[in-house]
């Protein structure tokens, strides 16, 4: 209750304040929906694996969206929240959050804050997803960071974005340095033209753990590959994604994520559009609610079919519907069954 009267009071002010402002752009989004878990594996308090349901109504994410430009930069922030699932209140999603300034230099840009990540398929914000849900290789990437980022373009079918931040970001490739002197490092060419679309990025983050004391356990690598076709109403998109080092830890120095997406979308026409998403993860389960007290998750592969289907219903109303199919496949000799199960969800989702 008490976040949802802080978002009204957060709106209501931005009414009063940006009403007089010049320039001062205010939107964002709302996800609601129900989802659809019949045979999912819930964690009891105890931590204890069981079978059961989880149908119910919820807010999936919503966000409100500030910005203001001029004729030499410009301004972001964006205040994301989602439903705790244990108490039903909203709350800010502070890892997902972005506040950051543009500095335009003729052909390039400079960027400054804490902004979303670089790499990787799928957005973070569910506005900018096809599917009601983000995949099983989305739970591998880096969320955001914070940092700077120096953009230019080759020519006109080719990008690059030089990134450094913070070693501590957010997301499963982030460290976290003992001293918090190595910066994360990175790295992205993008080429789009008629024929295809591809990018290759690299980034490198460095890492302490108690696993190797306060010594530099060395970097985390993640090397992110994409690339993509348009073949007339259909689509196809292809995400390969490995994180060598993972953690940081010098023992599973050798133990690589790595995460293959395939999207495949087929655009009826401008209302109706249908998608199929085949997804992998292997080196980490990726699902926090599975017993996998007993097993390494360099142990665990994740297998993920979507089917999505997506009407828009204007242009700011969408509805969405996903069947998502999803199996755990431990090593031999773990002891842990493999479970298997289906979700659904249905959303509607409304921008202003």
């Amino acid at each position: 209750m008490k976040n949802s009267i802080v978002i009204l009071l957060i709106v209501g002010l931005a009414n009063l304040a940006f009403a007089n402002s010049d320039g001062i752009t205010v939107g964002g989004f709302v996800d609601a929906g129900y989802e659809m878990n019949p045979g999912f594996l819930e964690t009891t308090s105890a931590g204890a694996g069981e079978a059961g349901e989880n149908n119910r109504f919820l807010v999936n994410q919503g966000a409100f969206y500030f910005s203001k430009s001029s004729e030499n930069g410009s301004m972001h922030i964006d205040m994301p929240f989602v439903q705790n699932s244990t108490s039903g209140s909203l709350t800010f999603a502070t890892g997902m959050a972005q506040a950051y300034v543009v500095r335009n230099l003729g052909d390039y840009k400079l960027t400054f804050g804490q902004f979303d990540t670089i790499f990787g398929f799928e957005a973070n914000d569910s506005i900018d997803v096809f599917y009601a849900r983000n995949g099983a290789v989305f739970g591998i990437m880096p969320v955001t960071h914070t940092g700077a980022t120096f953009a230019g373009k080759i020519n006109d079918s080719i990008e690059y974005t030089v990134l450094v931040g913070n070693s501590a970001s957010t997301g499963a490739q982030s460290g976290e340095q003992a001293d918090e002197t190595d910066p994360e490092m990175g790295l992205k060419f993008a080429y789009s033209s008629s024929q295809f679309r591809a990018s290759l990025g690299v980034l490198s983050t460095g890492y302490s753990d108690s696993g190797c004391g306060t010594a530099d356990c060395g970097s985390q690598m993640l090397i992110d590959l994409l690339l993509g076709k348009d073949f007339g109403k259909f689509s196809v998109d292809l995400a390969v994604d490995q994180i060598t080092n993972p953690g940081g830890d010098a023992s599973d120095a050798s133990e690589a994520i790595l995460g293959i997406l395939i999207d495949t979308r087929y655009n009826m026409n401008s209302e109706h559009a249908f998608g199929l998403r085949l997804e992998q993860v292997t080196g980490q389960s990726s699902i926090a609610d599975l017993p996998t007290t007993t097993v390494d998750p360099e142990e665990a592969s994740h297998t993920q079919i979507t089917l999505g289907y997506s009407h828009k219903c204007d242009s700011d109303l969408t509805l969405k519907v996903s069947l998502e199919s999803n199996t755990i496949v431990y090593a031999s000799g773990s002891g842990i069954e493999d479970p298997a199960w289906t979700e659904g969800q249905v959303s509607a989702l409304f921008k202003f």
